[in-house]
């Protein structure tokens, strides 16, 4: 028997390769066009624009709002979110979260977390096709737990469950479902109706590692799960139009001439630099923010007046 000259690789369960048509479309977006995408000047803004066409580009796939699809690292994420914030959520009903026992562990792994938080965790029974039980759903539907989360399709054995008919009977007894479609998004059809919450990576259908969605049918009672580094403009302006008033308070208070002497000396290249770049003329004011005398000078936050972004 001839041994094949390179390995073949079948575990396209676990991951796949990245698509080269989802390389050329990420490529400047990873070499010329690096910007931050909160970043307010042009480049920020066109990095901006990307990410939110991409947004659009999904939401347009499953069939919702833009605003309803949150990007994540990965499903692992994903998962944890929304789990911990369907747990999270007031109402009536017990303080429950109902799942299987044939989840990911990124799933089972959540529910462990809140159950030394004191919150309770249904495994409701699968059959011996590894499909949940309608009439143990049923039954565990009636206590009005907090959430239902289940895979729609196992990263194991690849059983596929009855997502519409299982969604039916959580919407009709008014429990939100988590749907963990990491295993099928990019293979299988996916309905939104009647889930509250779904998951899903990009690695799992030719996309890159790292990178994933949420999609909650209701955004705006999404808690964060991290804190810091908000990319919403609803976040960034608020914080954007404050620097910029304590910058307004510290010259008013500290003119270059005075407390701020040193900060000229400094920022004097920085000037000239942008002016030789954009015109002698163009760059009306230049100030900096922060503390001159305690100040790593490896790092300076600037402000330029008189250019457009």
């Amino acid at each position: 028997m001839t041994e094949p000259t390179e390995p073949i690789y079948a575990d396209h369960a676990a991951t796949t390769p990245l698509d080269p048509e989802v390389f050329a479309a990420m490529r400047p977006w990873l070499t010329d066009q690096y910007a931050n995408p909160a970043a307010l000047y042009r480049s920020g803004l066109a990095a901006r624009r990307a990410v939110e066409q991409a947004r659009r580009t999904v939401a347009a796939c499953l069939g919702c709002a833009p605003h309803q699809i949150f990007f994540t690292s990965g499903g692992s994420e994903g998962n944890t979110w929304a789990i911990l914030n369907g747990a999270g959520r007031p109402g009536p009903g017990s303080r429950e979260v109902v799942t299987t026992g044939i989840e990911h562990h990124s799933v089972s792994g959540a529910c462990a977390f809140l159950q030394k938080q004191g919150v309770t965790v249904c495994t409701v029974p699968v059959d011996a096709a590894g499909q949940v039980v309608p009439a143990a759903l049923q039954a565990a539907l009636a206590r009005r737990p907090r959430l239902v989360s289940v895979q729609y399709a196992n990263n194991e054995v690849g059983v596929i469950q009855d997502i519409p008919a299982l969604a039916a009977q959580c919407a009709a007894a008014g429990v939100p479902l988590h749907v963990d479609a990491v295993q099928a998004a990019g293979h299988l059809e996916l309905s939104l109706a009647n889930i509250d919450y779904l998951t899903a990576s990009a690695h799992k259908f030719g996309g890159p590692k790292g990178i994933g969605f949420l999609y909650a049918r209701q955004p705006a009672a999404l808690q964060p799960l991290i804190f810091g580094g908000s990319m919403s403009w609803s976040d960034l302006w608020p914080a954007q139009l404050a620097m910029f008033r304590y910058h307004s308070q510290l010259t008013a208070t500290h003119p270059f001439s005075s407390a701020w002497y040193t900060w000229p000396l400094l920022l004097r290249p920085v000037w000239y630099y942008m002016g030789s770049l954009l015109g002698a003329d163009t760059v009306a004011s230049i100030a900096a923010f922060g503390n001159p005398v305690v100040w790593w000078g490896g790092l300076a936050g600037i402000l330029l007046t008189g250019i457009a972004a």
